[in-house]
Parts: structure tokens; sequence; C-alpha cells
């Protein structure tokens, strides 16, 4: 119980530290500090809640963090470090009761969103972008070579505005989807970094429900997910075509990465090791969108036909990983 004590000392310290040096010092200290707690503070909390201490002592270190955060920090900055407090022990009591890995990350994910809220100030994630692309280029301006000629320096600022244009197009369509992704991989990030530093304290820190790589299966629901955000899409309503765009950019993410675990599956069985790793080197350099894009539709295929039934003879479509 004493380390544990110590890792939930070190968890209101580091909390407090860095939120209440959000809004102080430099710009680029401020910046540091929100960067470095995004993934340290809901971390050392994961850590803390997984060494297993008493709940009395996790509800007194909450408790004392927060009056801390809010006394220091104030209400804003103090809010943003709740909840990354309340995202990691909620992460680290998720492992301690093994669920599995996309509840752990959905419910850590929610509790962060705010922080993003919070942060943003009321200025949409669009506006946000377009506003941080002006910067950008301006400064890409500013660094351009002053020998260039006037026609090539128009030829490059209209090149970084046309690949700027595009990119802002696709976020102005996936903007939610792109959030999801970015508050879930947080979460992931976050979580592992827990995990590692629990395993510095105690020999075997609580690990989520797994499956095997090779034998991961998406939810079933993503096949529906999929087909009605394809119904949303060709309705024409901007609405829902923005809705059925996210909705399939989701649903499509999981059934890549179980195409992948079935393209892994089918690879070990039929190439040696050397092949092997020739293979996903080959694949990551040169074909990743053809084995993501493929992986999609092998995703998709596995989930009624099971395509490694041979393999894992008892594995059923009730029997997904959610």
């Amino acid at each position: 119980m004493t380390s544990a004590r110590a890792v939930l000392g070190v968890a209101v310290l580091v909390t407090v530290g860095l939120l209440a040096g959000l809004g102080r010092g430099s710009a680029m200290a401020a910046a540091y500090a929100g960067l470095v707690g995004n993934l340290v503070v809901p971390a050392l909390w994961s850590a803390a809640v997984m060494i297993r201490p008493r709940r009395r002592e996790v509800a007194t270190a909450v408790g004392l963090a927060a009056v801390l955060l809010l006394a220091l920090a104030g209400w804003r900055d103090g809010t943003v470090g709740g909840c990354f407090v309340v995202a990691g022990v909620a992460g680290g009591w998720a492992l301690r009761r093994g669920w599995r890995v996309l509840p752990i990350l959905g419910v850590v994910a929610s509790l962060l969103a705010p922080v993003m809220i919070l942060e943003l100030g009321g200025t949409s994630l669009v506006e946000a972008t377009e506003a941080l692309n002006v910067e950008n280029r301006r400064a890409f301006d500013e660094n351009l070579p002053a020998g260039l000629s006037a026609s090539d320096r128009e030829a490059a600022l209209a090149e970084f505005d046309a690949v700027a244009g595009r990119m802002l197009a696709v976020q102005r369509r996936l903007w939610p989807g792109l959030v999801v992704i970015g508050l879930m991989s947080q979460a992931a990030l976050a979580l592992s970094l827990g995990w590692l530093i629990a395993r510095l304290v105690v020999p075997r820190p609580p690990r989520p429900a797994l499956r095997r790589w090779e034998d991961w299966r998406a939810p079933f629901f993503s096949v529906w997910t999929l087909i009605g955000g394809l119904a949303a899409v060709v309705t024409g309503n901007p609405s829902l075509v923005m809705a059925g765009w996210n909705l399939v950019l989701l649903a499509g993410l999981l059934l890549a990465v179980q195409g992948l675990a079935v393209q892994s599956w089918l690879v070990r069985r039929l190439l040696p090791p050397t092949l092997r790793a020739l293979f996903w080197i080959l694949g990551a350099l040169f074909l990743a969108p053809l084995l993501v894009g493929g992986g999609v539709l092998i995703g998709l295929a596995d989930q009624w036909l099971n395509l490694r039934r041979s393999h894992d003879p008892g594995a059923t479509q009730g029997d997904d990983e959610t």
C-alpha cells in the first residue's frame, strides 16, 4: 500500500504542477505543459489505480487534487485537470475489472472529450483549423527563399493552398469521426503509458481482456454501421451525407483492423518468417492503401464467412471483440 500511496502522491503533484503552469510563463511553456498533461496526467492516475490502493485513498487524492486545481489553476484549467484525473481513474478501474479494449477506450475517450471543448474556447474545430492554416501559410510565405522569383513564389503558395484546401475539405466532412479517432488514440496512449508506469511498481498490472491479434474480430454492429452510413451518403442531404461519411470512416476502420488480422493469419500460414517480414515491410512502404482498403473488404467478408474457421473452429459472430 505504501507504493500505491506514493504513486497517488506523485499523480497529485504532477497534475497540479502541470495544470497550474498552463496560465503562467511563456506561451511555449504553457503549450508544453498542456501537451505533456494530455498523456502524463491520465497515465499517472490510471497507474495509481492499477496498483490497487484503497478506495478511500483514491477518493482523498482525487479530492485534494480537485481543491488544489481550482485554487491554483482556476475553474477552466481546473476542469481540464479534473477530466484528466477522472479519465485516468476510470481507465485504471476498467482495466482492473478486465473489460475489453473498445469499451475501455470508449469510456476514457468520452471523459477526455470535454477537454477539447474547453481548450477550443467556443471556437469550432473547423474554425480553429482554418485559423491555424492561415498562420501556417504566413509562416510558409516568410520562410520561402528571399531570391525566389515572383512567379515561383506564387506557384509555391498556390501549391500550399491546394494541399491545405484538400485537407480542410476532408476535415469539414469527417471532423466528428476524426475527433473520435483522436480521442481514442489519446486514451490508448495514456493507458499504455500508465500500464508501463504501474509495471515499474508491481510485477503484473491488470490487462484488458484480449484475444490474440490474429483472432481479433470487430463487433458485428460495425457491419450495420457501415451499411447505414452508406445509405445516409446516397440520400444527398448535406447533414445526412456528413453523418454517413463519418459512420463509414469509423466502421471501416474497425473492419480494416479485422481484415489486417486475417491477412496476418494468412501470411503466417503461407510464408516463412523472412518472407513474412519482407511482405509487411514492402506493404507498409508501398502498398499501405491497398492493405488497408483490402482489409475493409476482407474484414467484411470475415464477419459472415469466418475465413479463419480452420484456425479457430469455435469462433462465432456472437463472440465478437467488444
